[in-house]
């Protein structure tokens, strides 16, 4: 997860065609990169600063989602009760602010396809919820009594790792903004791919 709570498995390729001068430097024949290519099946990269004696989740440090939340919360981002009531299957993905973990958002978070588009906010903590670990509510009435919420398209922007900076025209909607953020890549983690393939 790179230090952010928000979990998008994916798969990375990487390719990095060697110079023409440096392969005669090397002897090798133009045309034979795969006779020297390295498949890597571990993550490849290395924070010093972040070194602990543990893989997986625990490998790096993740910040909770608190420190992700914007100052003043937007009223149109609470979920409207119509739309979870209807939901065919009842199965939301919960978190709240000491949580350090998110599922994917997708183009269609923040509209009434709420199923599966993405992690559902709660201002407090639930009793006895694991902070790295999915939970999951099945029951409406226990979802409302909570003040289920979206996050806001800036607070997707910032578990994305877009920078503060990241703006958008003024006539751009919320849901356009979700539709635009929906499925993107963490830059955290395409640029230390970068420096990886660069290096």
């Amino acid at each position: 997860m790179v230090g952010v709570p928000n979990k998008r498995l994916r798969y990375f390729l990487l390719a990095r065609r060697k110079r023409a001068d440096k392969q005669a430097e090397d002897g090798e024949q133009e045309g034979l990169y795969s006779e020297r290519g390295v498949v890597q099946t571990e993550w490849p990269l290395h924070w010093p600063s972040e070194e602990c004696g543990h893989s997986g989740d625990e490998a790096v440090a993740v910040d909770p989602i608190s420190t992700f939340l914007d100052s003043e919360v937007d009223p149109s981002t609470a979920v409207p009760e119509k739309w979870i009531r209807k939901t065919f299957k009842f199965n939301f993905d919960v978190v709240s602010p000491h949580s350090t973990r998110s599922t994917t958002f997708t183009k269609a978070y923040g509209s009434h396809h709420i199923y599966g588009s993405g992690s559902l906010f709660v201002p407090n903590d639930i009793a006895g919820a694991p902070a790295a670990e999915p939970h999951y509510i099945n029951d409406a009435d226990e979802l409302l009594s909570l003040h289920p919420r979206f996050f806001s398209p800036t607070e997707v922007a910032r578990l994305h790792s877009f920078p503060e900076s990241l703006s958008f025209p003024d006539n751009v909607s919320a849901a356009q903004w979700y539709r635009l953020l929906g499925n993107s890549l963490n830059c955290k983690l395409v640029g230390e791919l970068m420096k990886k393939l660069f290096q």
